[in-house]
Formats: structure tokens, sequence, C-alpha cells
């Protein structure tokens, strides 16, 4: 048997494939699989806004209602933070859901835009408590350094799939 009849052997194989039942039933496990990502990332969307607008709204409360810091030995460290930091990370709260909201390809951009630059953010708060003398006492240099790791990744996926989406919409027009 030569090159050329094992090819054509594998070309005809696949083409059985492609139409056998199991064929079908995973891509219809592919296709839910991907919708179930989707749904997830949109759901860590939402879950992202509200950290970043409950954090900060516990530093801007705290800070500028009541004209004190918090007490608590691990929050010691954005005492010396001005409030104004707070809120910027405030508003890009309100921007994320504000972008999650409007249903159009630049706005699903400028939402995976803010989700990287909210990583950037948890990463300094990931760094804060890391530099503060109580940075190992609490589980927070973790769980958020995590948390902004998982934030990058899924704002640079949300910024592909919107960029392929577009693509695909342009060739078809």
């Amino acid at each position: 048997m030569d090159i050329k009849q094992t090819i054509m052997r594998m070309l005809l194989f696949n083409r059985w494939l492609c139409k056998s039942e199991s064929a079908r039933k995973t891509s219809r496990l592919i296709a839910r699989l991907k919708r179930y990502l989707a749904i997830s990332i949109t759901f860590a969307e939402l879950i992202n806004a509200v950290f970043i607008i409950g954090f900060s709204n516990v530093f801007i409360y705290r800070k500028a209602l009541t004209g004190g810091g918090l007490n608590l030995p691990s929050y010691t460290v954005f005492n010396q933070v001005s409030t104004w930091y707070f809120f910027a990370f405030f508003l890009l709260g309100l921007l994320q859901i504000a972008s999650m909201l409007i249903p159009s390809l630049r706005a699903v951009k400028s939402s995976g835009l803010c989700m990287i630059a909210s990583s950037l953010v948890w990463g300094v708060v990931t760094g804060a408590y890391y530099a503060s003398q109580n940075g190992m006492v609490t589980p927070a240099t973790v769980i958020i350094g995590t948390w902004a790791v998982a934030v990058f990744f899924m704002g640079n996926k949300i910024i592909k799939r919107a960029m392929l989406k577009e693509r695909v919409t342009n060739e078809e027009t």
C-alpha cells in the first residue's frame, strides 16, 4: 500500500466518522461546553464588577464619610491610600456593568478591557496585602492574586472572541 492509498483511506474514514452518530454527539457536546464557557465568563464579569464595587465602597465609606480607616490589621495598609484610588476603582466597576448591558461588539471589547484593567488593580491590591506585615496571616493574598490572574485571562478571552466575531461579520458582508 502506498501513501496515496493510505491518504484516501484516511479521508474516507474521516468522512464516515463525521457522518456517524458519535461525531454528532461530540459536536453537540463541544457546542454545549462552549455555550457554558460563554455563560460562565459573563457570570465572572458580573461577579468581578460586584467585587470591585463592594471592595471600593467599604473604603470610600470609611475614608470619605466617617473620616477614619479600617481597624483590622490586614486592612491597615490601605489607610495610606487616597480615597480617589478607591473612587476610580468604583468607576471601573460601574463601567464594567455598563459595558455588559450594551449589546455591541465595541461594548464587549470595552468589557474585556475593563476586566484586564481590574486584573491590574487586583494585582496591586494583592501586592499591598503581601507588602503589609500581616500579609501571610490573611488568605486574601492567595485568593485575590488567583482572582487577578483569572480575570486577566477572561478579559483576554473576551477581547479575542469579540475580534473573531467582528472579523466573521465583516467577511460575511
